[in-house]
């Protein structure tokens, strides 16, 4: 391209390829800003402005900050089944024989498990193991069967952990259901009784219980009462199933009362890595959840907060009608509840928890018993 000079208040200006381009971008680049503006600051003016309605979208946007929603879009769905049947293996609990034509034979318990170690430790749940007087046999997806021991049930949820002897299985990390979006692909994986013919379930994450919508309703802070929701409900015969996200970690396992988050599994494993138990601390209240609207009009503070409304006579420190609104210096708010403060707490820590109480703020340190 040849060089042009144009005369421009007496000065004389050379365009080439090199400048044109940088024009170019620059006028982009004053483009991009400018529609931003105008989207993000003038627009939403202008459809306030009478006259200027036509402007304004025909349809409600409702925008939640704890519940977006996002489209997922490039899930490769068989590729996380490939890998979270890997590290999931079905489990049938019996007494006596599994041979049908043995006098007194009782078809065993089928459910699912989770591998959380490499040498063999498995999530599973109370309803499938049912008690230790039980055989209990442990069938991975390409046929391999164990038996395994139980070792600990959590007196919080219908968790159970039990053992294979082992080496090198697969193992997936537990991930935050909490940040984790409505809308969000997850995939599990049924318990099957022969090999290669595990069954895939896909569903999206629909929902969190720990929602103060769900006001008002009492909550045992001894038992779980937080899960996890999933559209379409996985079937009962995926109990004991992990759902793993695109990320290829754990958000949740379904149990009979729910599907426990994924890291209230986390905060069992190292309980149980740590002691050997599933020892859990006991507090000895029930609440209530109040978002901040609720509280104001209870004559609490404008803020979350749980109000205590039974105390169990072995616990001291607590009284009915106190107002929870923090646990170790940490407020509660929609997405840190009171359940999931405590929920790192163990056996013999001290806890300092804030309460409304007679119009002030009061710091209580207790130190919680041994749930039994």
């Amino acid at each position: 391209m040849n060089a042009k000079k144009i005369s421009f208040w007496n000065k004389d200006i050379v365009f080439n390829r090199r400048k044109l381009a940088i024009l170019i971008v620059i006028g982009f680049l004053l483009a991009g800003v400018a529609s931003g503006v105008f989207i993000n600051h003038i627009f939403p003016l202008l459809t306030s402005v009478p006259g200027f309605h036509f402007f304004a979208p025909r349809f409600t946007v409702v925008v939640n900050r704890t519940e977006q929603i996002r489209v997922h879009e490039g899930v490769e769905v068989r590729q996380l089944y490939e890998r979270v049947r890997a590290s999931t293996v079905t489990i049938k609990s019996y007494e006596g024989s599994l041979n049908p034509s043995q006098p007194g034979f009782v078809a065993p318990n089928v459910g699912s498990g989770l591998i959380v170690t490499s040498d063999g430790l498995i999530f599973t749940t109370k309803s499938i193991v049912l008690d230790t007087s039980r055989i209990i046999q442990v069938q991975r997806h390409d046929g391999t069967n164990m038996t395994a021991t139980i070792l600990a049930f959590d007196p919080k949820s219908e968790l159970a952990i039990i053992k294979v002897n082992t080496r090198d299985w697969p193992v997936i990390d537990f991930g935050n259901s909490i940040d984790r979006l409505v809308g969000e692909k997850l995939v599990g994986s049924g318990p099957s009784l022969s090999a290669f013919s595990q069954s895939l379930f896909s569903g999206e994450l629909s929902g969190k219980t720990n929602s103060t919508q769900e006001f008002p309703v009492h909550r045992d802070i001894d038992q779980i009462s937080e899960f996890i929701q999933i559209v379409p409900p996985p079937p009962a015969n995926l109990t004991g199933a992990p759902f793993i996200d695109s990320n290829q970690q754990v958000i949740g396992m379904l149990t009979d009362s729910g599907i426990l988050p994924g890291e209230y599994l986390r905060s069992a494993l190292e309980v149980f890595l740590n002691s050997q138990t599933l020892a859990r601390p006991q507090f000895g209240f029930t609440y209530e959840l109040y978002p901040p609207a609720v509280s104001e009009a209870a004559g609490f503070p404008t803020q979350f907060g749980a109000r205590v409304v039974l105390v169990r006579q072995n616990f001291v420190g607590l009284a009915i009608n106190d107002f929870i609104v923090s646990v170790n210096d940490t407020e509660l708010n929609d997405s840190q509840s009171l359940e999931r403060l405590l929920m790192n707490i163990r056996v013999g820590d001290t806890v300092t928890i804030g309460v409304y109480r007679n119009g002030t703020i009061t710091q209580i340190e207790m130190v919680p018993g041994v749930l039994q």
